[in-house]
């Protein structure tokens, strides 16, 4: 059974090489949760220079999210410590709760 009343796939800054538009990169995954019964749109945006996790966390606001599933991607401890990791930072913040895959 299906609980979530709507699922939105968030894509920030696609790379240039989805052929259609930056939409694409979450077609698929839409397209398998849909197959269970979820409702599932795809967003996408740019940061335009804003951090990612700041991105994130303006779209779990805007959109009242209560859950966020997040890839979590590990980079080595020295490129953490110069340049912090999204994941750190969007757990940090801890807006809602969060499911990680990695």
């Amino acid at each position: 059974m299906i609980e979530a009343e709507k699922t939105e796939i968030l894509i920030v800054d696609a790379p240039d090489t989805f052929d259609e538009s930056v939409d694409s990169a979450g077609v698929e995954i839409a397209a398998a949760l849909a197959r269970h019964g979820a409702s599932v749109s795809v967003s996408a945006h740019k940061s335009e220079g804003n951090a990612i996790e700041d991105v994130i966390q303006n779209r779990l606001a805007d959109t009242g999210a209560d859950l966020l599933v997040l890839g979590a991607y590990s980079h080595s401890w020295l490129r953490r410590l110069l340049f912090g990791g999204v994941t750190h930072s969007v757990l940090r913040a801890g807006q809602v709760a969060a499911f990680l895959s990695r």
